[in-house]
Parts: structure tokens; sequence; C-alpha cells
């Protein structure tokens, strides 16, 4: 099967094949990866190669129940050979936390042209959250004389698909020895896949239990 991409976004899957009687022809929008709770858009172009006009939609509640937006969802009579016309179509995916659930959503969606062939728009989209992974949730800095620093080295690994931002903040509770640990660094962003090194250091003034 042939395949070409059209305007960055749209890939045609398949076209006519065997004794080229006409077959459904599927195009993939692909919206990658996306943090739960944004939006990303996409658009495309469907130009009109033929020679009569052609009017087609798309259905515009099932994109919206799986939270699609598309713009026009209704073209009428697009202009073909001998001059022929295009209109570019926009989509925007949506994501809520309370209604959309973390992984792959798939929208198969026809694009219903009047007289035409079959067409499908399969639009995907991957939810996603930030994830980060810790060599250690607790330290222990064992006995250490006062005025005397002493310094811990965890790591940070961000094992999803999306970037991960973090901070270290004090404490809401339980913060009253809070400044006597310092971390080197206190924020950044760890792409999918990398570690950071993070130093904690501690520095007892008194003798007393922290």
């Amino acid at each position: 099967a042939e395949s070409r991409r059209l305007d960055g976004t749209m890939k045609r899957l398949s076209t006519l094949i065997g004794d080229n009687q006409p077959q459904c022809a599927n195009y993939l929008l692909d919206f990658g990866n996306i943090i739960l709770g944004q939006s990303r858009k996409r658009q495309f172009n469907v130009s009109n190669i033929g020679f009569p006009a052609v009017s087609f939609d798309l259905d515009k509640r099932a994109c919206n129940a799986a939270g699609f937006q598309v713009e026009p969802d209704k073209v009428g009579k697009l202009p073909g050979l001998p001059e022929p016309e295009g209109i570019d179509m926009t989509v925007i995916f949506q994501t809520h936390p309370k209604y959309t659930s973390l992984g792959v959503v798939e929208l198969d969606c026809p694009l219903d042209i009047r007289n035409g062939p079959p067409v499908s728009v399969l639009m995907r989209a991957n939810v996603t959250v930030p994830d980060i992974e810790l060599t250690a949730e607790t330290l222990d800095f064992g006995r250490l004389l006062c005025g005397h620093r002493k310094t811990i080295c965890i790591q940070l690994y961000n094992p999803g698909c999306v970037p991960a931002e973090w901070q270290v903040r004090r404490p809401i509770q339980g913060a009253g020895d809070w400044d006597f640990f310092k971390a080197q660094p206190e924020s950044g962003v760890i792409q999918p896949a990398d570690r950071v090194n993070v130093q904690i250091s501690f520095t007892p003034p008194d003798a007393r239990p922290y």
C-alpha cells in the first residue's frame, strides 16, 4: 500500500489495492503524549484532487464525546479540477482530570463524503502524567557531630514518556528542622528515561535528635 504524509500530521495508511476497486482510505491524526489536564491542537488540509465538487462532514457529536473538537465539521461543494481547492481542518484534543482516562484514546471517525468512497480518520492520543522514581525515600544521616556536615546522594529517574518537573519544597508539617537540610540542585526538569543526582546535606547545630 502507498502512504504519504499530509501537513506533517496526517498519514495515509492505505489506498487502492488489487484490481483498482475502491477500498477504505485510512488516515492517522496523532496527538502524541499529552499530560492529563492539558490540550493539544493539530491541523491538516483536505484537498479536492478530482473534478466534481465534493461535500463531506465529520460526526461532531462522536468527536466531542471523545474529547476531540473539530472545526469545521462540515464542508460543502469544495471545488475540484481544473482549479482545485483545499480547506484546513483544526482538531483540538482537550483532556479533563475527571473525565479523561489515562492511556491511549482513539476515535475512528468516518469522513462522510457524499457520493464518494469511504474514508476514515483515526484520531489518537496517549494521555499520561509525569512520574519520578527515587532510589531512596528515607534518608538516615546516623550519628553526626554538632557543626559537621554530612551529604547523602539520591538519584531521581523519569520512567514516563513526558518531561517531569520537580522541586524540593518545605514540608507542610514537621518543618522545624528544615533549615538544617540543603538540597543541590533544588529543582529541575527530567526528560523521559533520564536521571539526575541530588545531594542532600545535613548540618546539625545542636546535640539533639532531628
